[in-house]
């Protein structure tokens, strides 16, 4: 009887982490480009292939049970490898080729985003890109998970399994759309003059909220949060519908000249890490991007378009 291996295809794997992703079949077609019908028999086919039930099937979508879990996971170092694969056969000419995977912070994404993506555009044309936006109490779990192959986190990790590089450290302002009484145009602020103000913050969980709820409770002030946000770009949006002023990270505000911008006094700072996999060796693909993200955080830094920004030694 042929074996398991020989039996499955790169398709289903395929058509299966697309499935976990979306989840839903619906969606997960779209995506792939096929017609739903055709991605639910290939799932069906794998399922039958490996002898057990992958999926959680209900009325708000599909997730994958304990097996399915251990499938998708199992299915991303493999489809990791083939990418590698076929980078090291169109590498031949000399040319880096590859999907690299990054997870960035919403706040890192704005000012990073758009000069990483030229950068790798410019320098590495046969690689292809992928960024992943999410809050950061999402990001290291998601590089353990080997779901990402680069990672920046804001504060470091003390998971073994991921190493990590010190990158940048900035410092926090409070942005509004009105200006602050009592307060000179971009000067500082501190928590106590912010007593009363109506805030929008992000939500608990995220490492930023963490940050400035411990200054707070430092400072003896308690915030008055009118609303919480999971991304800084909602924050901002919130910001300038004049919901209330808002705490963020000078990465977030990089560009932005039609809100008031105060620094926090005494400063309050936050260092992010650029991580990857210590059990995993990067691909060249990966090894390329991690190189750009470093170069083009330096230029960020060094040319002022990252506000607050200091560059970090390598540790």
């Amino acid at each position: 009887m042929p074996s398991i291996v020989s039996r499955l295809e790169i398709r289903q794997l395929r058509y299966f982490v697309a499935v976990v992703d979306a989840g839903s079949f619906s969606r997960a077609a779209g995506m792939a480009g096929v017609a739903q019908p055709a991605l639910s028999q290939q799932i069906a086919q794998l399922e039958d292939i490996v002898g057990a039930k992958l999926l959680l099937r209900s009325r708000t979508g599909v997730k994958p049970n304990a097996r399915g879990v251990a499938m998708y996971r199992h299915a991303e170092a493999i489809l990791r490898l083939v990418t590698d694969t076929e980078g090291v056969v169109q590498g031949g000419d000399g040319e880096v080729h590859g999907r690299v995977r990054l997870g960035l912070p919403s706040s890192i994404a704005v000012v990073m985003a758009g000069p990483l993506f030229k950068a790798v555009r410019e320098r590495l044309p046969g690689v292809h890109l992928e960024l992943y936006e999410n809050p950061s109490a999402y990001l290291a779990p998601q590089l353990a998970n080997e779901q990402v192959e680069l990672s920046v986190l804001v504060e470091a990790t003390d998971r073994a399994s991921v190493r990590q590089t010190p990158l940048v450290e900035e410092i926090l302002f409070f942005v509004s759309a009105m200006p602050l009484k009592g307060v000179k145009p971009g000067g500082p602020v501190t928590l106590r003059q912010l007593r009363g103000t109506p805030l929008v913050l992000t939500t608990p969980a995220t490492t930023l909220r963490q940050i400035i709820n411990a200054e707070f409770l430092r400072a003896e002030v308690e915030p008055v949060v009118h609303a919480e946000v999971s991304t800084v770009s909602t924050m901002l949006l919130l910001a300038a519908s004049c919901a209330g002023g808002i705490i963020v990270p000078g990465s977030a505000i990089a560009g932005n000249g039609t809100m008031h911008v105060h620094p926090i006094a005494p400063m309050i700072r936050r260092r992010a890490q650029l991580a990857y996999s210590s059990v995993t060796p990067l691909s060249p693909a990966s090894e390329h991007v991690r190189a750009v993200l470093l170069e083009a955080s330096a230029e960020l830094v060094q040319s002022g378009r990252w506000p607050g920004a200091s560059l970090l030694a390598p540790g």
